[in-house]
C-alpha cells in the first residue's frame, strides 16, 4: 500500500515586500506518480525552489530551449501555456 502526503501552507510577506509579493505557498506532494503540470498564461511571477527532486521540465516555452531539470523556476508573464 502506498501513502500519499498532500499538504499546503499560505503565508503573507513582511510588510516591506507586500507591494511586490502577494503570497507565499509551500506544498509537499509525495507518494503519488509523476505528473504533467502546464501553467495558465500569467500577469504575474511565480517562483518555485525544489527543496527535494529537481523539477523536469519536459518542453520549453521557447523551442529554442532544451527540456532539462532545475532546482529553481522563475515562470509568469507568459501569453501561453507552458
Amino acid at each position: 500500500m502506498v501513502t500519499t502526503t498532500n499538504a499546503w501552507v499560505v503565508g503573507r510577506p513582511a510588510p516591506a515586500l507586500r507591494p511586490v509579493v502577494d503570497h507565499y505557498v509551500g506544498y509537499r506532494m509525495a507518494g503519488l506518480a509523476p505528473g504533467l503540470h502546464r501553467g495558465l498564461p500569467s500577469g504575474r511571477m511565480t517562483f518555485i525552489v525544489g527543496l527535494g527532486h529537481e523539477i523536469e521540465v519536459v518542453r520549453q516555452t521557447s523551442e529554442t530551449q532544451a527540456p532539462r531539470a532545475y532546482r529553481t523556476i522563475l515562470s509568469g508573464l507568459h501569453a501561453s501555456p507552458a
